[in-house]
């Protein structure tokens, strides 16, 4: 059952913490050696979650020009409220080599993911390694709180 929760948990843990670490490095990179530019939020783009409370949740789209080509980013955080207002100016991140990829500069947009992934998978791995340790002493002092088996004493009057 331990090794079970460990590995569930753990992996789970592990894979999650992993893709934020990763997630995270593509970012700094990004932004230490990607073309800087700025764009102009175009739409707000609206998703509906279906279900019951349908909710409403707002990405910006933005425009950006590079050698006179457009390009178009959507963003990949959204809100519940639109964060942005349309024709608003904001500064925009992409790789010199393809600018299909660009990122808009903003803390939520840049590092969300990757927080989400670094918390979460260090939740599920604390969870799965504490839990087998538990687990672990658990099953221990079951077994050395158990006194041994003796015949009762015998008093003789």
């Amino acid at each position: 059952m331990r090794w079970l929760l460990l590995l569930l948990f753990g992996g789970i843990g592990l894979a999650a913490f992993v893709g934020g670490i990763v997630s995270a490095v593509k970012r700094f990179a990004l932004l230490r050696v990607g073309v800087r530019t700025v764009g102009t939020v175009v739409e707000l783009s609206e998703v509906r979650s279906t279900g019951r409370g349908s909710k409403i949740t707002y990405y910006p789209v933005v425009q950006f020009a590079v050698d006179g080509k457009p390009y178009k980013v959507k963003g990949s955080t959204g809100s519940s409220s639109a964060r942005y207002e349309m024709d608003a100016k904001v500064q925009i991140v992409y790789p010199s080599a393809d600018p299909s990829r660009a990122q808009i500069v903003d803390f939520l947009q840049l590092w969300f993911g990757s927080l989400f992934g670094l918390f979460f998978g260090l939740a599920f791995l604390a969870a799965g390694i504490g839990g087998f340790y538990m687990l672990s002493e658990c099953n221990t002092c079951v077994y050395e709180s158990v006194p041994p088996r003796t015949a009762p004493a015998r008093t003789e009057y």
